[in-house]
């Protein structure tokens, strides 16, 4: 066999091997760090699997690829060749920084590890369900998140945020009986004018339906207090409310009548980031339920394109919920809200991850309040 040969016939079998094993990835344009292989078209009937164990084996035959491009760069001396085979080594460079060092498939192991810190002798789950967050003295949801959001208004108004979208009108309210049914149990309405005296709203539903167990109910106001600064900034400031005032005051008709939910939901999953980054959430208790709620939003992604492709089915898909802190009950009735509107649950991690990136490669180049204001005025 030519050296041509060997090495064209070694890089068909990597780009094959990517192909087969992360279809989706290779096809798609948001996976940068991975090759749009081809042959991905030739698996568009299954899903990527980043189940820990699985990727634990992709990545030592990824090491064993780099190793025969690098036998076979020692052996030519055409620079073409040469070329080739380094370009490939460090592709699988790039991939294998993805899978190993930033963890993106890794979420519950990332809560394995902060538990243990906290404490080795029980699992991360028994630390969330457990916590309360000591500043909570009150069962009133709804008077705790109003001043949890004047906390927010006055720790962004200092990091430079816009006094004026920070502080436009925005109600906390039970969610109206009509809304409970296609409407999480947190969620925002914005403004529709542009009148900047019209209030925004960020319902929540502190009472489930009377055909719930006590239980649940428990369970729910449980999660709303213990994870109330992530939803709070997520629902209103620096997420929804203060993209929504931004662009309700747009010059651009257009873009102050269009959402992308990709944009919107990103986001707002990227104003949880920013509590984190800004220093405002920092103890190892409040990271868990950053965590906890990064990998909800990963099974979202897993449920709607498992349940859409029959991939899993519906058990399987609450087990996934179940898995993140939530009821078999609560469980069940977000499965049936997704099934209203397909696809919807990948914009939060897909659009959080794309924010991140943007940061991470252009942000350097302006202040970090200039970045985010160019972000969102468009």
């Amino acid at each position: 066999m030519s050296a041509i040969e060997s090495h064209i016939k070694l890089a068909e079998s990597y780009f094959e091997f990517l192909a087969r094993h992360f279809p989706v990835m290779c096809a798609s344009d948001e996976f940068h760090f991975l090759p749009r292989s081809q042959a991905a078209a030739n698996y568009y009937d299954r899903l990527d699997d980043l189940e820990p164990q699985v990727i634990k084996r992709r990545i030592e035959k990824l090491k064993e690829f780099q190793k025969d491009f690098s036998r076979l760069t020692d052996q030519y001396h055409d620079l073409e060749i040469r070329i080739d085979l380094q370009l490939l080594q460090a592709n699988i460079a790039g991939i294998l920084i993805e899978l190993e060092q930033k963890h993106i498939w890794q979420y519950n192991p990332l809560l394995k590890r902060l538990g243990s810190k906290i404490d080795p002798a029980v699992t991360w789950q028994e630390l969330y369900h457990d916590y309360l967050p000591p500043e909570i003295d009150t069962n009133d949801t709804i008077m705790l998140y109003r001043e949890e959001i004047k906390r927010l208004q006055l720790f962004f108004s200092r990091l430079g945020f816009s006094p004026a979208d920070l502080y436009s009108p925005v109600e906390i309210s039970d969610t109206p009986p009509y809304l409970r049914s296609v409407r999480g149990a947190a969620s925002f309405a914005a403004a529709f004018s542009a009148d900047e005296r019209e209030k925004s709203y960020f319902y929540i539903t502190a009472h489930l339906p009377v055909h719930s167990t006590d239980q649940a109910s428990v369970l729910l106001k449980k999660r709303f207090h213990r994870e109330y600064k992530m939803l709070i900034a997520h629902e209103t400031i620096p997420g929804h409310h203060f993209l929504d005032s931004i662009r309700r005051r747009l010059k651009n008709p257009v873009r102050r009548q269009i959402e992308s939910p990709l944009f919107y939901e990103g986001w707002a999953s990227y104003a949880e980031f920013l509590l984190i980054e800004s220093g405002y959430v920092h103890s190892p208790m409040d990271l868990l339920v950053e965590f906890k709620r990064r990998l909800w939003r990963s099974a979202r992604c897993q449920v709607v394109v498992g349940l859409a492709t029959g991939r899993i089915n519906a058990a399987e898909a609450i087990q996934l919920l179940n898995v993140c802190g939530f009821s078999v009950e609560e469980a069940r009735r977000q499965i049936d809200r997704f099934r209203l509107n397909p696809g919807y649950q990948l914009c939060y991690s897909l659009g959080c991850n794309e924010f991140k990136h943007l940061k991470t490669s252009c942000g350097s180049q302006m202040q970090e309040m200039k970045f985010h204001t160019f972000l969102l005025e468009g």
